[in-house]
């Protein structure tokens, strides 16, 4: 399996969590105007307050908690998303002299079974995702103090490029970790 086959699997992934996110069972509901919902907007704001009230970032004990619990979880989804899979090999289609009340209750059935497995597989996706960005966050050594390692320049000619964008990628990894956490937990 090649690199882009691999890449346009987790992009379809991604596409079918995001419309499972926003679509009901019968898949009747109708798009929302705006795309964040309000799980989304309170997670940004809890990944940005916690990135600013924690210019140290995450302790290592906590790293170490959270990379247990994200495993166990991934694994526990693994094994759901395969009896999942065994439920959605016994749904019977109806034919053609059914009902219009047995061919919904098979669709509904259907629909959500493919709803919990791409909810569940986006869930394990963003897990994995969190989970190479503490591994990361573990592999820097020491901690980097925003607050102390970092300085804000006076004039436009003391800007280095190299430590500003340092710093940049440092508070948007911190945020993206904690945003991505926050976010697998409220969906």
């Amino acid at each position: 399996m090649g690199f882009w086959q691999i890449v346009l699997y987790l992009s379809d992934l991604i596409h079918a969590g995001h419309k499972w996110q926003r679509q009901n069972i019968i898949g009747t509901n109708s798009e929302r105007a705006f795309k964040l919902s309000v799980f989304q907007i309170v997670g940004c704001l809890l990944a940005g307050w916690f990135v600013y009230k924690n210019p140290s970032g995450v302790s290592d004990t906590a790293i170490d908690y959270l990379l247990s619990s994200l495993s166990i979880i991934t694994g526990f989804f693994f094994a759901v998303i395969l009896l999942s899979y065994d439920q959605f090999n016994k749904i019977e289609v109806p034919d053609r002299g059914a009902t219009e009340e047995e061919k919904i209750k098979v669709l509904k059935s259907i629909n959500f079974l493919k709803k919990y497995n791409a909810l569940s597989c986006y869930a394990i996706l963003l897990a994995i995702i969190v989970i190479f960005m503490l591994i990361g966050t573990l592999l820097f050594g020491q901690k980097t103090d925003i607050d102390e390692d970092f300085e804000v320049a006076s004039s436009l000619e003391n800007v280095a490029l190299f430590p500003t964008l340092c710093f940049y990628a440092l508070v948007a990894w911190r945020f993206l970790m904690i945003y991505f956490w926050f976010f697998r937990k409220m969906e």
